[in-house]
């Protein structure tokens, strides 16, 4: 199909996007994927708004072989205002995050009896995070549709990386007055690398306002509304309680902010945010906003400004923004919020929010503490199952934990309030600890050996306190555990513990992850540095 486009490639340089001359890539090195978001210089109305453009209505098959209908309908393209000026129009496409794109997959305008709509000249502009656009390729061609009921997609070279948004900006169409339009886009980008970062939900979050308890900060970090896990978690558009924070009504949107707590000092990589995707409310979502950053002194710095998200879009599951937050032992992270995508109500808000930290750092020696206490501990569930090995197979962070019973491989506090309950551990000497390995509790069945799943006893949230031979305790931080999984390998949960000259850990338990008597873990180690100089002996 390349007989089908003619593009003038003018290179750009910077550091934020590299573009090289269009060539042919090959589909198999490159994956696809649907823009977030998609915005317009001007739409008609709400059935033919610039989502329709992204969100797969009218395709038929999938990837290059997909073909898009040409019905006269509406929800399934773009068109422009009419009595506008073509050469005036643009549309643009926010791809959530930065991509090395190869190829744009473009399904023109092929409205029954009005495919000279479709555009004919354009642009190609990209941006990175920035938002500052860079000229790409001109003189880009679209061939004018058919009478085909099938359109075929046409491509359009595109080799730039780190690339979040992608504009063309229109020159032409195919005779017209005054109108254009386009039917889907797709981009083919170089899949990215595995990420060994983990996703992090905060410990707390709080706000300059919100709209009462059904819209408290709260509903930030605790998952409500997410369906799937990490970057492919998508947040629901339900316009309901208990699942995103807005603002008091009547506020100066410019005077409100959030703030997150880690729990303890992290290594923070990026900050994945849902945007507020209320029906009917979108233009309540966050879009300029500064994040500063501090450590446990709360005395915080200024690390980027103008920071845009783009406004939520009519899907059902909204998809996740990523905003690149490179910054070291960072504990708290503020959003001063600048504006909103347009809502004169005076309100604004979010969905939800997570961090991608760096992983704590393991090429460290992993230490079975010597002794350990406990606050209380059920008959069958004493405190020695945390640290003798019971229900590990496999050695080091390698080691999985068994699911079952329980009652021979993993501790649980007795009957009582889950918030008094805490465990200590006696590493035997003083050491410089990075970090500590924990195995969830995971019990699967009942006494009589029926399925039941206990893991609501495990640990949710826990406050660590440090020592050293002293035994005087100070607090590192809060820190959050998934819940466990319930199969028979349970994997290790590395928890960050950057402290120095300790030989006494204390996990004082803040909640479970839902039963109302009891708490439990299953396993606990500890990694450190080892210390000293390497002497060599002749």
């Amino acid at each position: 199909m390349h007989d089908q486009i003619r593009a003038a490639v003018i290179l750009i340089g910077g550091a934020a996007l590299c573009c090289v001359t269009p060539c042919a890539v090959s589909a198999g090195d490159t994956i696809l994927i649907a823009p977030i978001i998609a915005s317009a210089s001007t739409y008609y109305n709400s059935l033919y708004a610039p989502q329709w453009m992204i969100d797969g209505s009218g395709l038929t098959g999938t990837g290059r072989d997909a073909t898009h209908t040409n019905a006269n309908a509406g929800y399934l393209f773009w068109h422009s205002l009419t009595d506008i000026v073509v050469a005036n129009q643009w549309v643009e496409f926010d791809l959530g995050q930065t991509y090395d794109v190869t190829n744009a997959l473009v399904w023109q305008m092929s409205q029954m009896g009005l495919t000279n709509r479709g555009i004919k000249d354009f642009t190609v502009r990209v941006a990175g995070t920035d938002h500052v656009f860079s000229t790409v390729s001109t003189g880009n061609r679209l061939n004018q549709a058919t009478a085909d009921p099938n359109t075929p997609v046409q491509e359009v070279p595109l080799v730039a990386k780190g690339v979040r948004y992608v504009r063309f900006e229109i020159q032409s169409n195919w005779g017209a007055g005054g109108i254009v339009g386009l039917s889907e886009v797709r981009f083919e980008v170089a899949p990215p690398a595995p990420s060994t970062d983990i996703v992090l939900a905060p410990a707390g979050a709080t706000a300059s306002s919100d709209h009462g308890t059904y819209y408290a900060p709260k509903w930030m970090i605790d998952g409500s509304g997410l369906t799937g896990t990490g970057r492919d978690a998508t947040h629901t558009n339900a316009n309901a309680v208990n699942l995103f924070w807005h603002s008091q009504t009547g506020v100066v949107v410019s005077a409100q902010w959030v703030e997150f707590d880690l729990g303890s000092p992290r290594d923070v990589v990026n900050a994945l945010v849902w945007q507020l995707a209320q029906t009917n409310n979108v233009t309540r979502g966050v879009k300029a906003f500064t994040v500063k950053v501090s450590g446990n002194d709360r005395v915080f710095s200024t690390h980027t400004v103008s920071n845009l998200l783009g406004v939520a879009t009519a899907r059902p599951m909204a998809p996740v923004q990523v905003i690149p937050l490179p910054t070291k032992s960072t504990r708290y992270v503020r959003f001063d919020i600048h504006s909103n995508w347009g809502s004169s109500e005076g309100i604004v808000g979010l969905s939800e929010v997570r961090f991608e930290v760096a992983p704590p750092e393991t090429n460290a020696v992993l230490r079975i503490p010597v002794t350990n206490t406990v606050s209380s501990f059920y008959t069958s569930n004493p405190k020695a199952y945390l640290i003798d090995g019971s229900g590990l197979t496999g050695s080091g962070l390698s080691a999985t934990h068994t699911n079952g019973l329980g009652q021979t491989s993993m501790w649980l506090s007795n009957t009582g309030l889950i918030t008094n309950e805490w465990v200590e551990f006696d590493l035997g000497c003083e050491m410089q600890l990075k970090a500590a390995a924990v195995w969830q509790y995971n019990q699967t069945r009942q006494a009589n050996g029926d399925y039941y799943d206990f893991s609501s006893r495990g640990v949710k949230a826990m406050t660590v306190y440090t020592a050293g031979a002293d035994k005087n305790y100070t607090e590192y931080g809060t820190v959050g555990l998934n819940r466990a999984g319930g199969t028979a390998a349970e994997p290790v949960q590395i928890v960050q513990l950057a402290a120095e000259k300790v030989r006494h850990v204390k996990f004082a338990v803040n909640s479970n992850w839902g039963d109302s008597n009891m708490v439990g873990l299953s396993e606990v180690r500890f990694l450190y540095k080892p210390s000293g100089t390497l002497v060599k002996v002749r």
